[in-house]
């Protein structure tokens, strides 16, 4: 699995730019009423079980839907104070009794199109920890809910470099995001290849 290969100052300086929004990826966000937010939690627990948590939950993006970004936090490791440590993750809009997966983060990321940020699916018996922070901002400044990723290595470093999935407003869906590129798509039919835990 790939999480973007181009890091170099991007992520310094937006962790730098970003980090009164980064702190609060630590908790709920109630941008809604009581109500919003108890159907956020609903979902969340649904979706990924009983230990999720809400990380945002409101409109999130242009298209004025509710959605919950919900995660299932890491307990065992120290994170950096920008990031949420994770094993998984989703994002899930909400609209009367409907509930729709626009972003499933696993040990592979998946919106309804295909895979984000993905050249090849693992199939090492590894499961994912992913340092996770959710801003109003791309990397390039502009506006936009984007989650930066990154790994924690075996000793809980963060490991390699990061990844952007931002809302893309006219294509109608999350993407993966370069400063360079612009929004990357996604691929279809990644190669299956086993990175660890080989004999």
């Amino acid at each position: 699995m790939r999480l973007d290969l181009h890091f170099s100052a991007t992520l310094l300086l937006a962790l730098v730019s970003f980090a009164p929004t980064a702190c609060l990826s630590q908790t709920a966000s109630t941008s809604g009423g009581s109500s919003e937010s108890q159907t956020c939690l609903t979902a969340a627990k649904s979706h990924l079980g009983p230990g999720a948590l809400v990380l945002r939950c409101g409109k999130l993006n242009s298209r004025g839907k509710l959605e919950v970004l919900a995660a299932v936090k890491l307990t065992r490791v120290a994170a950096p104070k920008y990031c949420t440590p994770v094993s998984r993750f989703a994002i899930l809009s909400l609209q009367n009794a409907t509930r729709t997966i626009e972003v499933d983060g696993a040990k592979q990321i998946k919106n309804p199109e295909g895979y984000i940020a993905t050249d090849y699916i693992d199939d090492s018996p590894d499961l994912p920890r992913y340092c996770l922070k959710a801003t109003a901002q791309r990397s390039d400044g502009t506006s936009g809910f984007t989650i930066f990723l990154n790994y924690f290595g075996a000793r809980g470093e963060i490991e390699g470099s990061s990844t952007e999935i931002s809302w893309n407003g006219k294509a109608g869906r999350y993407q993966e995001f370069t400063d360079v590129e612009g929004f990357r798509p996604e691929v279809k039919n990644p190669p299956h290849i086993r990175t660890r835990g080989k004999k």
